[in-house]
Order: structure tokens, then C-alpha cells, then sequence
């Protein structure tokens, strides 16, 4: 139950840190997305703050990661994986994206090799929606799906009995040696 509390925390400090503020929308959404996908809202938000590192746009954010894990339950590769993906293409444009073997035909051409990461952030936004919108919340309607929901369920009630100790200031101030 530590563990999981750590994770969220740590997961959301790397967000705040990233962002350069704590964004209660982009942790809303990844609480949110976890009730309609079988992604975890710890992973949901490690993929928000890599985001957040190319970009300090909310919406963007919301919508990179809406399609991140679409893209990633669509094509059946891990998240994390999937996240590169998209960070390399928001930061370095199309080019990136081509040498993976992932080409964004018609918006190739908003997809300069000098184009900023909001650009190029709005031209993937565009082509991932066309082509795997909604593969994510589809993925939490099968048996597996239903699986790792009930999974994910358990885990935040793992992370609540573990922020009862890793919140509470007596133990706290017990580490402070």
C-alpha cells in the first residue's frame, strides 16, 4: 500500500515539476481516463509530465494523452513505448516519426523539421484522433479490459491506505533523522 501511494506521489511530482505548477485538470483527467481505460492513473501521468516537458499547454497535454493511449491500445504496444513515440514526434516533428515507420501523410507538411512542439503537438493531435480515437476506452469493454479495471480499482484503494501513513506527519517527521 506504501508503494502505491509513492508511486502516485512521485508521479505527480514529476508532473508539477515538469509543468512548473501542480495542474489539478491534468490529474482529474488521469483519474478520469483511468475509469474508461485499463491504463493506471500513475501511468496516465507519467505520460502527461513527459508532455508536460515539450509543452506547457493543458489542453495539448489533454488531448496528446487522450490519443497516446489510444495509439497504444490500438497498436498493442506498452504505453510507455507509445509515449516516446509521440514525445520524439512532438519534439522533433515528423522527420522522427517517418524513421519510425510511422508516417502522418497529409500533415507531413505541417510537421517542418523546425516547427515548434506546439505545432507539431497539433498536427499529431489531428492525425492519431483521425485514426485511433476511442481504441482505448474500446479496450476497457472486453473481459481483459474489465480485468485491468478491476485491477486499477484496487490499486487506488491501495494508494488511499497508503497515503494513511505516507501523509501522516508523525511518520514523516520520524524519518527526518
Amino acid at each position: 500500500a506504501i508503494a502505491a501511494a509513492n508511486a502516485q506521489e512521485d508521479a505527480v511530482k514529476r508532473l508539477t515539476v515538469a509543468l512548473g505548477f501542480r495542474s489539478k485538470a491534468l490529474i482529474e483527467q488521469a483519474t478520469a481516463l483511468q475509469k474508461l481505460t485499463i491504463f493506471e492513473d500513475d501511468q496516465i501521468i507519467t505520460v502527461q509530465s513527459q508532455f508536460a516537458s515539450l509543452i506547457k499547454n493543458e489542453a495539448q497535454i489533454k488531448e496528446l494523452t487522450k490519443v497516446t493511449l489510444d495509439y497504444a491500445a490500438a497498436t498493442g504496444i506498452e504505453l510507455d513505448s507509445a509515449t516516446k513515440i509521440m514525445v520524439k514526434g512532438v519534439g522533433m516533428g515528423g522527420h522522427a516519426l517517418a524513421k519510425l515507420g510511422i508516417i502522418v501523410a497529409d500533415d507531413m507538411q505541417g510537421m517542418k523539421h523546425l516547427a515548434t512542439a506546439t505545432e507539431n503537438a497539433d498536427v499529431l493531435i489531428r492525425h492519431f484522433t483521425e485514426h485511433f480515437s476511442g481504441q482505448a476506452a474500446a479496450a476497457a469493454e472486453t473481459f481483459s479490459g474489465k480485468t485491468a479495471q478491476t485491477k486499477n480499482a484496487l490499486g487506488e484503494l491501495y494508494e488511499e491506505l497508503g497515503g494513511i501513513i505516507t501523509r501522516n506527519t508523525f511518520f514523516i517527521k520520524g524519518l527526518d533523522l
